[in-house]
C-alpha cells in the first residue's frame, strides 16, 4: 500500500491504523516494530512486540497480489485475537459518507478500507485523498453548501465532522497541498469501543 491517510476520530481508530501502518513496511518488521522478533517476509510469520507494557504476539500477512487485503492478527493478554484487515480501494461517495468535490482528482494509492474485529465487535474505516487546482476558498465554500458550517476553520485547514444516519462518523478536511487544494475524507463506523 502506498499511503494510508485516514484522519482518526477515536482512540480505537488510532490504534488500528498504527498497526496497519506496518502492513506496507518494506523492512519486513510489520506493525509496531520496536524490538520484537523479525516478521520475515510478511506471509504470516509471528513476532512478539511490547505494546502498552505487555508482550503480545503479532502476525502480519501482507497482500501478495494487487487487490488483496493485508491482515494483522494481534493476540491479547488472555489469548483473544484482534484481526485487522485493510485493502487499497478506490472510494465512492457512499463508502466515504461524504460528497467528493466535483472535478477533483483521486490521489492514487490513498484510498483504503479496513475492518478491525475483536470478539463480537467490529470497527470499519475507509478514507481517501483528492486534489484540485481550484482555490481553497472555492472548495471550502462548496463544502459549506453541502455540509453546513465546519467544526473548525483557519486560513490553512477547514474541518467538518458529522454523524450520518447509519451512526458512522465522517471527517472532511480541506487544506493547501503542493500548490493545490487537498481534500481528505475518512469514515469510521461500528464499535468504536473495540478493545485492541
Amino acid at each position: 500500500m502506498k499511503r494510508i491517510l485516514i484522519l482518526l476520530v477515536t482512540m480505537a481508530c488510532i490504534a488500528t491504523l498504527v498497526l496497519l501502518a506496518g502492513c506496507g513496511d518494506s523492512s519486513g518488521k510489520g506493525a509496531g516494530s520496536g524490538g520484537g522478533e523479525d516478521v520475515g517476509n510478511g506471509t504470516g510469520e509471528e513476532q512478539v512486540e511490547v505494546i502498552d507494557g505487555e508482550e503480545r504476539k503479532i502476525t502480519v500477512e501482507e497482500p501478495q497480489e494487487e487487490g488483496e487485503s493485508g491482515k494483522v492478527t494481534l493476540e491479547g493478554e488472555n489469548g483473544e485475537e484482534t484481526t485487522i484487515e485493510v485493502e487499497e480501494q478506490v472510494p465512492s461517495e457512499e463508502s466515504l459518507g461524504a460528497p467528493i468535490y466535483p472535478g477533483s482528482e483521486y490521489v492514487e494509492g490513498s484510498g483504503v478500507s479496513g475492518t478491525t474485529t475483536s470478539g463480537d465487535k467490529e470497527l470499519t474505516a475507509s478514507g481517501a485523498e483528492f486534489t484540485t487546482k481550484d482555490d481553497i476558498s472555492k472548495v471550502v465554500s462548496w463544502y459549506k453548501g453541502k455540509l453546513g458550517e465546519p467544526m473548525a476553520a483557519s486560513p490553512e485547514v477547514t474541518t467538518w465532522m458529522f454523524q450520518g444516519q447509519d451512526k458512522a462518523v465522517t471527517t472532511v478536511i480541506v487544506e493547501p497541498f503542493e500548490g493545490k487544494t487537498k481534500i481528505t475524507i475518512a469514515k469510521v463506523s461500528g464499535d468504536v469501543d473495540i478493545n485492541i
